[in-house]
């Protein structure tokens, strides 16, 4: 079967679908709104219902209501809606009636934010209402698990009579995958399948067919039958349906725990343990409850293994668990962020070999203070983040040579770096787009013992601020531009800037670009360098160790000049932009070696300091 780019919100409710599910109420709530969005309009299409309740306890009433005769329900909510869904949540589980909750979670506790979030496994898993109760939780790591675990996920329902949650942190749900979507179910109530069900009954009929649903039993000993009954359920469901993914744990070093998305980019920081030659294993939860305790344990008492270490979108809510199937043999650590804070593949890594080096290792590498604590906001592989510390690590080691602290003043124009002023820890600017090198000239002018650089994107100095441009280099303005050019527009989603090469597709010149119709690609540096009172001119990239290492050579020379009094400085920075050209971090790496940089040869262009 072919596959379709989805996102995972409209992915998982598609799924629900061809399940067999033809009863929706929801209530909105970010960031899940999409799946009742889909179903609005999907739901018609094949005869179901769709409702938008008044409220969130409304909706898990209604599904409470559907599912007891013996209907394929579901419902849909975030955080603090899932919260308010408790009541309903318990009454389903005591009442044994089977339905799908999707919690689509996101920063608490109380409304938190809107952002993605794990910190709703003790709700999901240690039962968020009242009772002795489990539901049957997975915990999906892609959109594609999403949908194949929705497609059993009513089976198993309905084979144990138990709700069944899905813990999707904010990530699946918003993020676009290619999937495989299943064939429809033909899904039809079977009452002789489900004697239980409020299906229509009446005097005269075998008693033992009138349904009841029901979680309330005054009597005590009634209770207490009830009671055994859900256990000795939920017993089977333990010994039958755990799931769970090993990789790479065979005589593996150390182990990494993780669920959901976070389990993602623990897979990535294995990948570059693995070429440190350091063997980390991982063990994902597909199932939180019932957690999967004996295959962690197993997992981690293997001789080979030191250490493990729990990594979670939350404060360590999962890591009981992880240290209940441990049961002391091991040393368990913990590396985890709350809502938003996602954890990196750099953070994982280093935590990884902290634990190596018994927490003793020496600091190799730490965040300069010309960079705040605010997580950067560009796309997975943007090279912004890269050129970001070069400009900041060149202030932090100028600031005592050439007393700067207090002294730098950068302007960045609206562009992918227009929320430069939250990353950069000096004095910032943000300017309209392409005007910041006039921007930038008069606040030199005015203040002229203070370094003034222009941080700028192709789309932004070549195009609407090339006069600007132009005539701050022709002046001699003594000033520094960043001039990062990735061949595209970025921040409006990728259409032809004047540095997009011949043949190179956006979404303003859908077969690529053509030299007759647009004209060649500009070449600003080579273009600079030619106006009389520009000082230094170079282009460089930072696709590579050794040209980090020159790119940070050139900022920190130009620097040098503009606080020498010279004239005109000029980096030009080649980037990727993954995202926008379509392509891996990876693939966009090489892109740009072997497209990018015959174009844009790397090398200083102009340098009146060394002529």
């Amino acid at each position: 079967m072919a596959l379709t780019l989805m996102k995972g919100s409209e992915a998982i409710a598609e799924a629900a679908i061809r399940a067999g599910a033809r009863y929706f109420f929801g209530y909105p709530i970010t960031p899940q709104t999409e799946i009742p969005e889909y179903m609005s309009a999907r739901m018609p299409e094949v005869d179901g219902c769709f409702l938008q309740a008044e409220s969130e306890v409304a909706a898990i009433n209604m599904v409470y209501g559907a599912a007891g005769t013996g209907a394929r329900v579901i419902t849909s909510s975030s955080s603090p809606g899932v919260s308010l869904k408790q009541e309903g949540i318990s009454y389903c589980a005591g009442a044994m009636v089977p339905a799908v909750i999707i919690n689509v979670m996101r920063g608490g506790p109380g409304l938190g934010n809107i952002q993605a979030s794990q910190g709703d496994y003790f709700q999901g898993v240690k039962g968020g209402g009242n009772g002795d109760y489990h539901l049957l939780t997975f915990a999906p790591a892609s959109v594609q698990e999403a949908i194949d675990l929705m497609m059993i996920a009513y089976d198993k329902a309905e084979k144990y009579r138990i709700p069944v949650l899905f813990l999707a942190d904010g990530i699946i749900a918003q993020m676009m995958e290619p999937v495989e979507l299943p064939e429809m179910v033909d899904y039809k109530v079977d009452p002789e399948k489900k004697p239980w069900a409020c299906t229509g009954w009446k005097p005269g009929d075998d008693p033992a067919k009138r349904g009841i649903i029901n979680s309330i039993y005054i009597d005590t000993e009634s209770l207490a039958v009830h009671n055994d009954e859900l256990q000795a359920m939920y017993k089977e469901v333990v010994e039958n349906e755990q799931q769970w993914e090993e990789f790479n744990c065979e005589n593996a070093d150390y182990i990494i725990t993780a669920f959901g998305t976070v389990a993602r980019i623990a897979k990535s920081a294995i990948t570059e343990l693995k070429a440190q030659g350091i063997n980390v294993g991982l063990l994902r939860p597909i199932t939180v409850w019932p957690f999967p305790y004996d295959a962690v344990s197993k997992v981690v008492n293997q001789p080979s293994v030191k250490a493990v270490l729990d990594v979670e979108l939350n404060e360590g809510q999962m890591l009981e668990d992880v240290k209940l199937a441990i049961n002391g043999t091991k040393k368990v650590d913990f590396f985890g962020h709350c809502g938003s804070q996602m954890p990196t593949t750099a953070e994982i890594v280093t935590k990884i070999l902290s634990m190596k080096e018994g927490n003793k290792m020496a600091v190799l590498f730490e965040k300069t203070k010309y960079l705040t604590d605010k997580q950067f906001h560009y796309c997975p592989g943007c090279n912004h983040g890269i050129i970001h510390r070069l400009v900041a690590e060149v202030i932090d080691e100028l600031s005592d040579e050439l007393n700067l602290d207090g002294k730098v003043v950068g302007v960045a124009p609206v562009g992918c770096s227009v929320f430069a002023y939250d990353y950069f820890n000096c004095d910032m600017y943000e300017a309209a787009h392409g005007r910041a090198p006039a921007v930038a000239t008069g606040i030199k002018r005015s203040a002229k013992d203070r370094l003034v650089f222009t941080y700028q994107g192709d789309g932004d100095l070549a195009s609407i601020g090339t006069a600007e441009i132009v005539h701050a280099a022709h002046r001699g303005e003594k000033i520094c531009t960043i001039f990062v050019n990735n061949a595209i527009y970025g921040m409006t989603g990728g259409q032809m800037a004047p540095t997009t090469l011949i043949g190179q597709k956006a979404t303003t010149c859908p077969a690529g670009r053509s030299e007759e119709w647009s004209g060649l690609p500009i070449k600003m540096s080579e273009m600079l360098s030619a106006v009389p009172s520009s000082y230094y001119i170079e282009r460089v990239a930072v696709n590579t160790t050794a040209n980090i290492v020159k790119a940070k050579k050139a900022i920190k020379k130009a620097f040098k000049y503009q606080m020498e009094g010279k004239g005109f400085c000029m980096i030009e920075v080649l980037s990727t932009c993954p995202t926008n050209w379509g392509m891996s971090p990876v693939e966009a790496m090489k892109w740009l070696e072997e497209n990018m940089i015959p174009y844009y040869p790397l090398g200083v262009y102009k340098d009146k300091g060394a002529e």
